[in-house]
């Protein structure tokens, strides 16, 4: 109990958490405690790294991808990859910390947690996004229905949806399939116009014709939306904890734009058009 009070204590003198009701920086001791007991490393060394100077080094943020255990000292890894799982309560209402965000705050004595966003380094902001978040722009229905209202008016046929309620047997347009038809195959570069000017409010220029050269648009425009409204650098972690470190709109697109890239496309509701965020 003397060493639980003494993480308690930690806590407590930690800016990040003197907000914190008493009952949440109990749950997130507890955490903490649960993970030092099950990485069999002794509460009180666990206290000891947090906000410590060198436990996640500040060199982590200059770099672009890797795995961020491999950052981490041996003897506290196991501690790690524990907390880059757990999820707490801040100190606002809005600002909840999700995976990865508890490690890098606990782990590094110059993280901090903005009001809004993410997390703060150096006073420069980073957004986390964990196990395949996304970016998107926006409306797959708004998107299909101005493709569709076109391949009626050119008596151009559609493959119907085949999943999804409201999708199922209705047309559906989509640019990342080959035409199914030689109509469409005819046609599917004013098509893709139709529908890009529904999803992005702008014209194509005539020289896109394919997915491909429309896929690079694409992430130009949805890191260019990231970094203008959100002012922050992107931090991608897959579960594993490798990571890729986005800080220009070019690395991103140069990484995104691969055939492997997945993407969610909800031709009949609103979400958006929307690239998941995977680490290859």
């Amino acid at each position: 109990m003397t060493t639980l009070q003494s993480l308690d204590t930690k806590l407590a003198t930690i800016d990040l958490f003197k907000n914190m009701t008493k009952e949440k920086r109990e749950d997130l001791a507890d955490a903490i405690y649960m993970s030092a007991l099950r990485s069999n490393l002794p509460l009180e060394d666990a206290i000891a790294v947090l906000k410590a100077k060198n436990t996640l080094p500040n060199s982590f943020f200059d770099g672009t991808a890797g795995n961020i255990f491999s950052e981490i000292s041996k003897k506290y890894r196991s501690l790690a990859r524990r907390l880059f799982l757990k999820r707490a309560g801040g100190g606002t209402p809005n600002a909840a910390m999700g995976k990865a965000e508890l490690l890098l705050l606990l782990l590094n004595k110059k993280t901090k947690k903005p009001v809004d966003g993410d997390i703060e380094f150096d006073n420069r902001r980073i957004e986390i996004k964990t196990n395949g978040g996304k970016l998107g722009l926006g409306s797959g229905k708004v998107a299909n229905a101005a493709a569709v209202k076109y391949c009626e008016k050119k008596k151009i046929g559609l493959k119907l949806g085949a999943v999804g309620k409201a999708a199922r047997n209705q047309p559906v347009f989509n640019p990342m399939v080959a035409p199914e038809s030689d109509e469409l195959r005819k046609e599917f570069a004013n098509v893709l116009y139709a529908w890009w000017e529904a999803l992005a409010d702008e014209k194509l220029p005539k020289s896109i014709r394919t997915w491909k050269a429309l896929r690079k648009r694409f992430l130009k425009k949805i890191i260019s939306n990231h970094f203008a409204t959100t002012q922050s650098e992107l931090l991608v972690f897959d579960s594993a904890g490798n990571y890729r470190f986005f800080k220009d709109a070019d690395s991103f697109v140069q990484y995104y734009d691969r055939d492997e890239a997945r993407f969610e496309y909800r031709a009949y509701q609103a979400n958006p058009f929307s690239l998941y965020l995977d680490i290859f």
